[in-house]
């Protein structure tokens, strides 16, 4: 009789372990995925400008717009709160608030739980435009 308990047991265990693990999986997931667009979206949108214009800037507002748009519509069916934290690079990877020295950006979306604690993050740099 007892035999069956410790089996049922050991399946509830192995179970809850792999409930919790899907849960923060998921989680990595959608963050990894929100990343990615974000890396798709900005490349496309600011090497067009570059080739459209005759000044080889890349404008700080269009890329932070683009930036939390395509995060925003990335994250939009999820029910956790994100938060979205960045910074522009320059040709050797620093940082810069110099809109004449901007090459890339550095982008880090964090999955906040209710209490607004860190469950997951996801950090990319995207450099845009080389040396």
């Amino acid at each position: 009789m007892l035999s069956w308990m410790k089996y049922l047991a050991i399946l509830l265990f192995f179970g809850a372990i792999i409930a919790v693990s899907n849960h923060f999986f998921t989680l990595q997931k959608i963050n990894v995925t929100t990343i990615q667009e974000v890396d798709g979206l900005l490349r496309s949108v600011n090497i067009g400008e570059l080739r459209s214009t005759d000044h080889a800037t890349l404008q700080r507002e269009t890329m932070l717009q683009e930036l939390l748009l395509s995060i925003a519509s990335s994250q939009k069916n999820h029910q956790s709160d994100i938060r979205v934290s960045y910074v522009f690079l320059n040709k050797d990877g620093q940082v810069t608030e110099s809109e004449e020295e901007i090459a890339g950006v550095q982008v880090k979306v964090d999955t906040l739980n209710k209490d607004g604690e860190v469950e997951s993050s996801s950090e990319r740099r995207l450099i845009l435009k080389e040396g």
